[in-house]
């Protein structure tokens, strides 16, 4: 099984719209796709319905209350299934700072995904490096970056970088699959401008090729609770952006090879 993050430094720069479509996108292309919900604020349950929202999810399954099996949401894709943050009471946010850093817990539950026939699991995690990215990071294969096109975005990225550099220092086999650029506005002279710096400061194969405008039809896919591409009826021309997203991430992240040549397979930070 692949384990890949979607992480960053910075809230707000469409983790959670990468995670969903994402999954969604490899699922369509023939892969055993599990989408796991990391962060206690439970986005990925509250981008679907209230239904699926308030039920058990990874919070119970931690706590041993629900079994992994049974938390897991089925999808109308045989590949795709979707594990929410579930319910995690106060007190639980609270401690999966301190509880969740280690990775041991998130091992576990990640095995048992594995176990089940999971080959591709895709985890949404919380912004920064607070417990639970901590723990996420120390048992991916590989993590997506996702950078908004806007200034404050960027000025936390190399910090960011560094501490993945660290964990990388301590021994995890955990490698960028790179960034990839979100939300860009091309009429904004701003946004482009974070574009070119973008280019400018990292290597061209540090970048994904593929980029994500900000566009109303990613907000009213997230209102309706669906990845972009089940929308409308008709795929919208936009959902192609993440499928191509998809087909980088299988080369990238050596989606076709065995666990040891992943391993090896590094993109590094700076050249």
């Amino acid at each position: 099984m692949r384990l890949i993050a979607i992480t960053s430094q910075k809230g707000g720069v469409g983790k959670t719209t990468i995670a969903l479509n994402l999954a969604y996108a490899l699922a369509k292309r023939g892969r055993m796709t599990l989408l796991v919900d990391c962060d206690p604020q439970g986005s990925i349950g509250l981008s679907l319905s209230p239904q699926a929202a308030a039920r058990n999810g990874l919070a119970e399954v931690i706590e041993g209350t629900a079994p992994l099996d049974k938390a897991i949401l089925a999808t109308r894709m045989t590949e795709l299934r979707i594990l929410t943050v579930g319910r995690p009471t106060p007190s639980q946010v609270i401690r999966w700072n301190d509880i969740m850093s280690d990775g041991m817990l998130f091992h576990e539950v990640f095995a048992a995904a594995a176990e089940m026939g999971i080959d591709t699991l895709i985890a949404d995690t919380p912004a920064g490096m607070c417990g639970p990215t901590l723990g996420v990071l120390r048992n991916a294969d590989y993590v997506v970056i996702p950078q908004q096109a806007e200034p404050l975005a960027l000025r936390s990225t190399i910090a960011f970088l560094e501490a993945i550099a660290h964990l990388r220092d301590e021994g995890h086999r955990l490698a960028i699959a790179g960034m990839i650029l979100t939300m860009l506005q091309v009429e904004q002279a701003e946004s482009v401008g974070v574009f070119h710096e973008v280019s400018k400061l990292f290597p061209t194969h540090f970048l994904f090729g593929t980029i994500i405008p900000r566009h109303p039809l990613i907000l009213q896919a997230s209102a309706k609770g669906v990845p972009l591409g089940l929308l409308t009826k008709t795929p919208p021309a936009l959902a192609q952006a993440f499928d191509q997203l998809a087909a980088e991430l299988e080369v990238r992240a050596s989606l076709n090879a065995g666990q040891e040549e992943a391993a090896s397979d590094v993109v590094p930070v700076m050249d």
